[in-house]
């Protein structure tokens, strides 16, 4: 299991605060380096723990292979969708029609 930095730990505890609250859209704003990952890994774990459902979702792969494998070590169970690499030979051409 991986220890929170206490400035991390201060960040899950007021997350998990607003989430007590009834807050249910909060946006997680940090530093590069500050281990966004890590943070968000133990919220989704205790989230996990008080068997609540997780859905995390990310625009690239990349991101959610790199995030994968951190949140592997904090969490018991990831289940993985991705949808199929498209891969085209030829550029697709692109229209745009007014009537």
């Amino acid at each position: 299991m991986i220890t929170l930095h206490p400035f991390q730990q201060a960040v899950v505890d007021q997350v998990e605060k607003e989430i007590e609250q009834g807050r249910r859209k909060l946006l997680l704003v940090a530093p590069t380096g500050s281990g966004k990952t890590v943070m968000g890994g133990a919220i989704i774990n205790h989230a996990v723990e008080r068997h609540q459902r997780v859905l995390v979702i990310a625009h690239r792969r990349e991101i959610i292979t790199q995030t994968q494998r951190p949140m592997s070590s904090l969490m018991k169970r990831i289940t993985l969708v991705q949808r199929p690499i498209r891969r085209f030979s030829t550029p697709i051409p692109t229209r745009l029609s007014l009537d």
